[in-house]
């Protein structure tokens, strides 16, 4: 390989994934890059969405990497997603669950999109390659899309978070109050509490 190829490549791969226009930035054109994923030195992890060959992102961890290469910086895993990854519920989803703002589409399946108009920067988490919502806030999107999710699914999810000690009560009302959704949480709290003491 050419090593002016070779060294775009080498600040590719410090990436967990690109798009065109990193590969661009980085010296690769289109007809270039096309030509390395049919060599096998690029994997084409989904459309428009490329790695490094042997450099791939894996799991849960190469999931949400490619979540924010498509849908951008805002976007948050939430719902099932975070649910499931706190091991705060037994099923794992079929789809990731991403929290973006109103205007985002997509046509793939693999993703479940919750269009809000709530701040997407409380109660997240900033991973060095995807955003995910913190306990507290999955448990409170949870409950506020509980029509989505379940609403079984959900009070579960909370009694699990309190037994085991992820978060507090007192954490998730403070949570509430900042996404404004205390009067749902209110509403729901002594039916949830109810599961406490069985």
């Amino acid at each position: 390989m050419h090593p002016t190829k070779q060294a775009a490549l080498s600040r590719l791969s410090r990436k967990k994934t690109f798009n065109l226009d990193d590969a661009r930035r980085a010296g690769i054109s289109h007809p270039t890059l096309l030509r390395m994923v049919r060599s096998g030195v690029v994997s084409r992890l989904e459309r428009g969405i490329y790695a490094v060959a042997g450099k791939e992102p894996l799991g849960d961890e190469g999931d949400y990497a490619v979540v924010k290469k498509r849908f951008g910086p805002t976007a948050v895993i939430s719902g099932l997603s975070a649910l499931s990854h706190y091991n705060l519920i037994d099923e794992v989803p079929t789809q990731i669950w991403i929290l973006v703002p109103p205007g985002t589409r997509t046509t793939s399946g693999k993703y479940r999109l919750i269009r809000t108009k709530r701040d997407l920067k409380t109660g997240v988490i900033k991973e060095a390659d995807y955003k995910i919502a913190s306990p507290e806030r999955a448990l409170i999107d949870a409950l506020v899309y509980s029509s989505k999710i379940g609403e079984r699914v959900v009070k579960t999810a909370i009694l699990r978070a309190l037994k085991n000690k992820i978060t507090t009560e007192e954490r998730i009302f403070k949570m509430g109050r900042k996404l404004d959704a205390l009067r749902l949480l209110d509403s729901e709290w002594q039916s949830i509490l109810a599961g406490l003491a069985q």
